[in-house]
């Protein structure tokens, strides 16, 4: 389930940006980290000049994996098939099946027969994206389309790759089949905290709107459990998988593409600020990872 938790570490004290430019560890170009979300509605999502202007600097585009590699898509898309559709019930309980399913088909507008083939972590994105009353785009799909649309029709303007796999994301554990357990109980808590969740929603927005990427990771969309809403200690386990894990995963892959040539870094905004976030590892690693703060809007996607 996606739930929206205060996090549970200090924050070192970082500037409202979605764009930081890395530089210095002799660099000869500096490429850049770019916040990314992965739901927002057409209205809502403004590019900035600078952050355009640092995409056409680059020679490539780094996205969390590579949304160009279509067999890696379709394996990542089969991870997330559930292979029995009772498993919902047998998850649940027959009480408990019952009540997500007269909120799915009445609310959702959803029938059993269609969201029962999912797994639990695809059907809190789906809630997640009915929660916000629009046609929703991904800041993805938006970069993409600029580069694109910088080169007409001969294809991307960019070398376009990804920083992980789903090999990757399977051997750290990101998404275990033995956890869709809890994560259909987490479903059925999500919805019983409706009208809640779509506030929540929409002050990740705001934040985002803002730049505001401490104020994001404290109100992050994360998978969780529901013990974690009383465990600290759980709730850090699962965070460190889900954000933690990752960052350090990319971390050497991250260095490793800048010495070879410029590149656009476009992940989660939530892997930005932390102690473990992005910004401080590259910071310890030696390089210069500065703000690019300056408000310039040219572009927006209504």
């Amino acid at each position: 389930m996606f739930l929206f938790l205060p996090t549970l570490r200090s924050q070192p004290m970082m500037q409202n940006s979605l764009l930081w430019r890395i530089s210095g560890k002799g660099l000869e170009k500096p490429s850049y980290l770019y916040g990314t979300i992965h739901l927002i509605c057409p209205q809502d999502y403004v590019l900035r000049g600078q952050t355009i202007e640092a995409m056409n600097q680059c020679k490539r585009i780094a996205f969390e994996m590579n949304l160009m590699n279509k067999q890696e898509m379709t394996v990542a898309a089969q991870q997330f098939i559930n292979p029995n559709p009772d498993n919902y019930k047998r998850w649940l309980g027959e009480k408990n099946y019952a009540e997500m399913r007269q909120f799915m088909e009445k609310i959702i507008k959803i029938p059993d027969t269609v969201w029962t083939k999912v797994r639990p972590v695809i059907l809190s994105r789906r809630l997640l994206k009915q929660s916000m009353n629009c046609m929703e785009t991904g800041a993805e799909q938006v970069v993409m389309g600029i580069s694109r649309r910088d080169n007409d029709s001969r294809g991307y303007k960019h070398e376009i790759t990804g920083l992980e796999t789903t090999a990757d994301r399977e051997k750290i554990g990101l998404f275990l089949a033995g956890q869709d357990s809890i994560g259909a109980y987490n479903v059925l808590l999500f919805i019983r905290q409706w009208g809640e969740v779509r506030q929540k929603m929409q002050q990740f927005v705001n934040l985002y709107k803002t730049e505001n990427i401490i104020g994001m990771q404290n109100l992050s969309e994360y998978i969780s459990t529901p013990i974690a809403q009383t465990d600290t200690k759980q709730y850090k386990k699962q965070w460190s998988v889900v954000v933690d894990d990752r960052n350090r995963l990319w971390l050497p892959r991250i260095q490793k593409m800048m010495q070879d040539k410029p590149t656009f870094f476009a992940v989660g905004a939530g892997h930005l600020a932390g102690k473990e976030g992005l910004i401080t590892l590259l910071r310890k690693q030696g390089y210069n990872v500065e703000p690019i703060t300056k408000r310039e809007q040219v572009l927006d996607f209504k």
